[in-house]
């Protein structure tokens, strides 16, 4: 766990927690639906983070100049975008509905 996905995820658990909740009983239902919304918001936003660290931290091995001259996360997404474009919505998130409910099976 990361810091970004984890302070993303409690905050979105807490707010939902709130408003699902409109009897204002304990529901387990409405735990584990809170929870994995957030689960799922806080990977969607995190993903394409991790995306782009990980580039960064594998330039140096990289041939490709344009990676290898990449100084910030800023880089490494203009560098993604000119690859992809808008296809890189697909590459960032693919698999990511599959790995969510992985984690139910």
């Amino acid at each position: 766990m990361s810091v970004p996905f984890t302070a993303i995820q409690f905050s979105i658990y807490e707010e939902l927690k709130k408003r699902l909740n409109l009897l204002g009983i304990y529901l387990p239902i409405t735990q584990v639906a809170a929870g994995g919304l957030a689960g799922a918001v806080a990977t969607g936003v995190t993903t394409p983070l991790d995306i782009a660290k990980t580039l960064l931290q594998t330039r140096g091995c990289s041939e490709d100049p344009q990676i290898q001259g990449a100084r910030g996360m800023s880089d490494v997404f203009w560098i993604i975008w000119q690859w992809d474009g808008l296809r890189v919505l697909e590459g960032l998130y693919s698999g990511h509905s599959e790995s969510q409910g992985g984690c139910w099976a």
